[in-house]
C-alpha cells in the first residue's frame, strides 16, 4: 500500500511498514541523453520502464558540478556552503547528520556500493552512518591513475550482500561509467556509430578523455551514450533482482545523477565543473513512490527541484522527522498528487580562488554568474532561458525574469559569502596530487582484497560474511 503524506494520512496508513529505500546515482548523466527526457536514441530502456511507475522531474538540479560536494548535498539535504564539503579532496565533517545516520537510528540497515576514487570513504567521509560502505575499486581507468569499478561489479556486489537482515533497508548504489573516459565494454562499445558533428581541435579534448580514432564531436557522444546504455543494463539487473526479492512494489526508488557533462555548450568539451551551465548542473530525477505512481498523478513534474530535496523525501517516507536546518523540501506532496505548489528557485555553487561561480534555477531558466569578488556583486551573468519546446537559449536582453533571477542570486551569494560553517573542514588531498591518490588507492584496494581475521570478524558481526 502507498504510504500517505503526513498531511492527512489515516492511522491505518501511518502504520504501514516503512519502505525499503533504493537510491541509485549515475555519475555524469545528462537528462537530455535519456529517452524519458525526449532524446531520440533509446539509451536507457530500463530507466524508462521504471519511469512508468514513477514521477519524472524535468527541472532537477545539482548543488555542484563535482561528485563529492553533490553527494554530500544528497546525504545532508544542505547546500555545499552549509555542509562544508565544497571541492574534491575535502571530507564531510562529522558534525553533519547524514541520511544513513538518521535512518540507521530509526532501524534501517544502510549499505552503499560506490564506483570511483573520489567516493572512497577514507578520502571523502561520505560513508558516515552506513553499516557497509563498499568502495573496492579494482580497475585503473584508461588514460589516468584514477581507479573505478564497472557497473557490473558494483551491482553484483550489492546483490550479493543486500539486504542481509529483516530490518528495513536503505541501499545506495553509485555507478561511475558515464564519467569519462567513455570506454563502454563490448557489446555496447559499437551500439551507436553516427559519428556526427564538427571536427574537433585535439587541444580542446582533455587528455584523460582522448579516444583513439575519435575525430568529431559525435565520436565522443556515441561512446558516452553507449556508456549510458551499459549502465542502464546494470540498473535493469538491479531492479529485476529487487523485483524478484519482492521488494520493488513497496520500495521508494530514486534514480538521479550528481552532475551533467559539457559537450561544447559552455566552451568546454567532455568535462564538468568548469562552469555552472545547465549542461553541468541539470540532472535526471526519477522517483518511484512505494506502491508506484498513483492514478491521476502526472508522470512529469515541470517545477524546479534540487538534490537537497532527496534527504527530506526519504525521511518523509520512512516516517522520520527531518532536521530543522535542511535546505531541501520533501517531494512527497508532489509524488502524491499536489499541484498547488509555488514556483521554486534552487542554487548551485562553485568556489574559486578570488571569487566563485553561482547559479540560480527556476522553471523558466537559469542565471549563472562567474568570477565574483567576495563582498561585491560586480560579476557578469549569463541568462539561459527555456523556450516553450524546452530548448535552452542564451538571451542577452534584460527581461523581467532575468532581473528577478539575478536579484535572487545576488541575495544568495551575499549570504553565502558571509557564512562560515561552525566546524573544521579537513582537506584530505589536493585533486592535483595524482601520486598521492594513486598510492592511496593501491593501498586501499590491498586492504579490501586482503582482509585480516579481525576484519572478517567485524564484517561477520554485521552480517556481511558467511561462515
Amino acid at each position: 500500500a502507498l504510504l500517505a503524506s503526513a498531511w492527512g494520512c489515516s492511522k491505518a496508513e501511518r502504520e504501514q511498514p516503512r519502505p525499503p529505500i533504493v537510491l541509485i546515482s549515475i555519475d555524469t548523466l545528462r537528462p537530455d541523453h535519456l529517452e524519458i527526457y525526449g532524446y531520440t536514441r533509446k539509451t536507457a530502456p530500463n530507466i524508462a520502464r521504471l519511469a512508468e511507475d514513477s514521477i519524472v522531474f524535468d527541472r532537477a538540479f545539482s548543488t555542484a558540478a563535482k561528485t563529492t560536494p553533490a553527494h554530500a548535498s544528497v546525504f545532508t539535504g544542505k547546500y555545499p556552503h552549509n555542509h562544508g564539503l565544497r571541492v574534491l579532496g575535502e571530507e564531510l565533517a562529522d558534525e553533519n547528520s547524514t541520511a544513513a545516520e538518521i535512518l540507521s537510528r530509526h532501524g534501517y540497515e544502510s549499505s552503499a556500493y560506490v564506483s570511483s576514487t573520489v567516493m572512497i570513504d577514507r578520502l571523502s567521509r561520505l560513508g558516515q552512518g552506513f553499516a557497509l560502505w563498499d568502495d573496492h575499486l579494482p580497475a585503473r581507468e584508461m588514460n589516468r591513475d584514477n581507479f573505478e569499478r564497472k557497473a557490473t561489479g558494483t551491482v553484483r556486489a550489492a546483490l550479493e550482500t543486500w539486504p542481509r537482515t529483516p530490518a528495513p533497508a536503505f541501499l545506495f548504489v553509485h555507478l561511475v561509467d558515464p564519467h569519462g573516459p567513455y570506454v563502454p565494454p563490448p557489446p555496447f562499445r559499437l551500439r551507436f556509430q553516427d559519428r556526427k558533428g564538427e571536427i574537433l581541435d585535439p587541444s580542446m579534448v582533455p587528455d584523460f578523455q582522448k579516444l583513439s580514432g575519435a575525430v568529431v564531436v559525435g565520436d565522443y557522444i556515441d561512446s558516452y551514450d553507449a556508456e549510458i546504455a551499459y549502465t542502464d543494463s546494470e540498473v535493469g539487473t538491479l531492479l529485476a533482482e529487487i523485483t524478484k526479492r519482492d521488494l520493488y512494489d513497496a520500495a521508494l526508488i530514486i534514480v538521479t545523477a550528481d552532475h551533467g557533462e559539457s559537450f561544447g555548450e559552455d566552451g568546454y568539451y567532455f568535462r564538468h565543473g568548469k562552469t555552472l551551465h545547465e549542461v553541468s548542473t541539470r540532472v535526471p530525477l526519477v522517483v518511484k513512490p512505494p506502491g508506484g505512481r498513483r492514478a491521476g498523478v502526472s508522470s512529469i513534474w515541470g517545477g524546479t527541484v534540487s538534490l537537497v530535496d532527496l534527504l527530506p523525501t526519504m525521511l518523509d517516507y520512512a516516517e522520520v522527522a527531518s532536521p530543522d536546518d535542511l535546505d531541501g523540501l520533501s517531494l512527497r506532496p508532489i509524488l502524491e498528487g499536489a499541484t498547488e505548489i509555488d514556483e521554486r528557485f534552487v542554487f548551485s555553487e562553485r568556489p574559486a580562488a578570488g571569487g566563485g561561480h553561482w547559479a540560480v534555477h527556476g522553471e523558466h531558466g537559469s542565471v549563472v554568474i562567474a568570477d565574483c569578488t567576495p563582498g561585491t556583486h560586480d560579476c557578469s551573468d549569463t541568462y539561459l532561458a527555456r523556450a516553450d519546446s524546452g530548448r535552452l537559449i542564451e538571451i542577452g536582453e534584460q527581461t523581467a525574469t532575468r532581473v528577478r533571477l539575478r536579484n535572487m542570486l545576488d541575495a544568495f551569494v551575499a549570504k553565502v559569502q558571509t557564512h562560515h560553517v561552525p566546524f573544521t573542514v579537513t582537506i584530505r588531498y589536493r585533486p592535483g596530487d595524482k601520486d598521492f591518490v594513486k598510492r592511496f588507492v593501491i593501498d586501499h584496494n590491498m586492504k579490501w582484497e586482503s582482509y585480516t581475521d579481525e576484519d572478517l570478524k567485524f564484517l561477520g558481526a554485521l552480517g556481511y560474511v558467511d561462515d
